[in-house]
């Protein structure tokens, strides 16, 4: 939960996810993000795709059955293939989680005119089938030529259909594929490698009117000898991968995985993977054991774990959207995986750490960002919508689509500015470990990873926060601090205290109680000058007394906002 801070109001936020505690550590600066409207009046936008080599269009598709293109240079949007043209061979059915899915191109479209299409047809199966684009005209397709079948196979329940479809650098076609629907994969088909379902397929299409295709080289079960493995099977364990992209710079594949009740995910897979992993469900849902069986035919291969997850919350969102590695003219925001998250209506990113698979935890990232509110158009209104898919043209920029309102944006500015000069964690009696990053814009949003362990007799636990240089109104008259919070326990006391520098101590503003169930409360304090130095430093406290002293304790704080007033 975030507050509107006013006009030169700084405001500190601070997140904290996996393992860890604080000790004193650097930051590096992040930007402000503008959003630019290219194109609006899609219905239901769900893929975004462009021609190799082709900077002036983008496709997009519509879970209708439409594809719209955009031209670039003039933001004119028009029908490039109709529900009517998809649907004539395989029929169609959309609604909820069905639809058209996914869009790619061939390598080869330059010479060969051809493009891939993932969409639900006849009783809602899935269909992968190709089509070609007219000869003497790129923006429409060719209704009566080269379409044909390349693959198709049966999705048990409507939703967790996947739709992602992509080629990879190696050229061959990726396809992810959702566990078959209904809860908790009941028939369990994620796991099982004799199936299609809850799997990235790796594939050579055919390109001829005949369709069909071919199991690469390379794919991990090719010629196993085992008559229950499927050739076509790049890696399993998937739930419902809702977009999925290859880092264009290093080849790394990313996969945004929807999570059941508990957990969202981030699955990774390195550029030199020769594939066959194993994410886990239905056994894992992130790093969480969910305690159901696994599949007779899973094999022996271990849980891969995903490099990021997050806890399914109301601030947080319930159904990750994932999105791409930034690879185009803004250098500020170079190598961050953007990502969102369709319920909570969020925009998220972070930087991939570089760690070797048997060692990817859930956090394994750093400069984790949440641009919710940063991100604004250029009038400077933030923009906050349930955003369906992210898209890349031809020079890397990147795009990102809401599901409501049929709009397309383009990620079009990023400046870093130099608002904080330095900061300073105090431990306090928590346990010890490492703070992962530290980043501002020029909103002075602070974002901090890392969770605080409280365990007893250490209690009360203190939790002290250290900015310098943060404020830019002189004199505040006041002090707004929000602190999103839970903890382990049916109810905790937390106070809040802030340094006063006239006398040098701290003073307490405040306490509230908080239980398991995540809650944000707002202290406010008046004549804050008192709690800013001349050199714009300010100093929190926060302070955990439970309930029941006997009882180990989890503090979980989610966001600590700072909003000073003239």
């Amino acid at each position: 939960m975030f507050l509107s801070t006013t006009k030169r109001s700084p405001w500190l936020a601070l997140s904290m996810i996996g393992m860890l505690a604080f000790a004193n550590e650097g930051f590096a600066q992040s930007p402000t993000l503008q959003l630019t409207q290219v194109a609006s009046g899609l219905s239901s936008p769900t893929a975004i795709a462009h021609a190799p080599g082709d900077a002036t269009r983008l496709f997009i598709t519509e879970r209708g059955g439409n594809i719209k293109v955009l031209n670039l240079g003039t933001g004119t949007v028009t029908t490039f293939m109709s529900t009517a043209q998809l649907t004539s061979a395989n029929g169609f059915t959309t609604g909820g989680e069905r639809g058209l899915l996914g869009m790619a191109f061939d390598p080869n479209y330059a010479t060969n005119r051809r493009f891939y299409l993932n969409y639900t047809g006849t009783s809602g199966h899935t269909f992968i089938r190709g089509f070609v684009t007219q000869a003497g005209n790129p923006n429409l397709v060719d209704g009566n030529t080269g379409a044909a079948n390349i693959l198709n196979f049966n999705q048990d329940f409507s939703n967790h259909n996947g739709g992602w479809i992509g080629f990879g650098p190696d050229n061959q076609l990726y396809i992810a594929t959702g566990d078959g629907g209904s809860g908790n994969d009941p028939n369990n088909r994620a796991l099982d490698r004799s199936q299609f379902l809850g799997k990235m397929l790796r594939i050579t299409p055919n390109t001829t009117s005949t369709g069909g295709y071919t199991s690469p080289t390379g794919n991990p079960f090719l010629g196993d000898g085992n008559a229950n493995t499927r050739d076509e099977i790049w890696a399993y364990g998937l739930r419902n991968p809702w977009r999925c992209s290859f880092d264009r710079l290093t080849g790394d594949l990313y996969i945004g995985d929807v999570g059941q009740n508990a957990r969202e995910e981030i699955s990774f897979q390195h550029a030199n993977s020769t594939g066959g992993q194993n994410y886990g469900w239905r056994q894992f849902e992130g790093t969480a054991s969910t305690g159901l069986s696994g599949s007779a035919n899973q094999g022996t291969t271990a849980h891969t774990r995903p490099i990021y997850n997050y806890v399914q919350s109301t601030a947080n969102g319930r159904s990750v959207t994932g999105g791409y590695v930034y690879r185009g003219p803004l250098t500020a925001i170079q190598g961050q995986y953007f990502y969102a998250d369709y319920v909570g209506r969020t925009l998220l990113s972070f930087e991939f750490d570089g760690s070797a698979s048997a060692n990817f935890n859930g956090n394994n990232v750093r400069y984790l960002t949440d641009w919710t509110l940063i991100a604004r158009n250029p009038a400077g209104t933030s923009i906050r919508s349930d955003w369906s898919t992210f898209g890349e043209d031809a020079l890397g920029n990147l795009y990102v689509a809401d599901l409501s309102n049929g709009r397309v944006y383009k990620f079009t500015a990023a400046t870093v500015p130099a608002v904080l000069s330095s900061t300073e964690m105090v431990t306090g009696s928590v346990v010890a470990g490492t703070v992962n990053d530290l980043r501002t814009s020029n909103n002075q949003y602070l974002r901090l990873l890392g969770q605080t362990r409280l365990k007893q007799p250490d209690l009360p636990a203190n939790l002290d926060l250290k900015v310098w240089s943060v404020s830019t109104v002189d004199s505040p008259a006041r002090m707004d601090v929000t602190i999103e919070s839970r903890v382990s326990q049916r109810l905790c006391r937390v106070e809040l205290s802030a340094m006063n520098w006239l006398k040098e101590d701290y003073e307490n503003i405040g306490k509230f109680e908080v239980g398991s169930t995540e809650s944000a409360k707002k202290i406010e304090a008046t004549d804050a000058s008192r709690f800013v130095n001349k050199a714009g430093e300010i100093e929190l406290r926060i302070r955990f007394f439970p309930s029941d002293t006997n009882e180990p304790l989890e503090a979980f704080i989610d966001q600590v906002q700072i909003d000073l007033g003239g």
